[in-house]
């Protein structure tokens, strides 16, 4: 992930329903940065995406959605992650909802709505995402998405030691 500049990790799981985690280690007190981090949970390209953001300094977790470049926030809940403290990010998407949880203990539940575009709702694209604003962001190896279905599940596992922005 490249530093000052908003970093995409995508993969395609030809699955749009969804869990999908990642283990996150948050910037030291010493750091005035938002630290904006989180996961996509359908992904097209840049202009076109629903993710979940942890943002330190606010003490919070957004979801938002981001249609032809234009962002709408479905929900936001506070939280407080700490400094230099490293915990897990996990949302599941299934149908319109959204379920976020930090370390195993349900945050919040969202609606994406009306997207006005099936293709996002469709999207079989998910990853992790850093804003320009979290130059101290650690994803560790345990990063990974779960794909369900009614027939399998499939697990698909990125294979870094660990994705850093700085």
């Amino acid at each position: 992930l490249t530093t000052g500049a908003s970093s995409f990790a995508i993969m395609d799981t030809l699955e749009y329903d969804t869990e999908i985690s990642s283990e996150i280690t948050t910037a030291p007190t010493s750091s005035t940065v938002n630290y904006d981090v989180g996961l996509l949970l359908r992904y097209i390209d840049t202009d076109n995406y629903i993710e979940v953001t942890v943002n330190v300094s606010a003490n919070n977790i957004t979801c938002a959605k981001t249609i032809s470049g234009s962002a709408t926030v479905l929900g936001t809940t506070s939280y407080t992650w700490g400094s230099n403290t490293k915990r897990t990010l996990m949302a599941r998407v299934h149908g319109d909802k959204v379920r976020v949880y930090v370390d195993d203990a349900k945050v919040g539940t969202y609606s994406i709505g009306s997207t006005g575009t099936g293709d996002i709702d469709y999207a079989t694209k998910h990853g992790i995402r850093a804003l320009s604003s979290a130059t101290a962001a650690k994803f560790h190896q345990d990063t990974f998405i779960i794909c369900r279905n009614i027939d399998s599940t499939v697990h698909r596992h990125i294979e870094d030691d660990i994705l850093q922005v700085g």
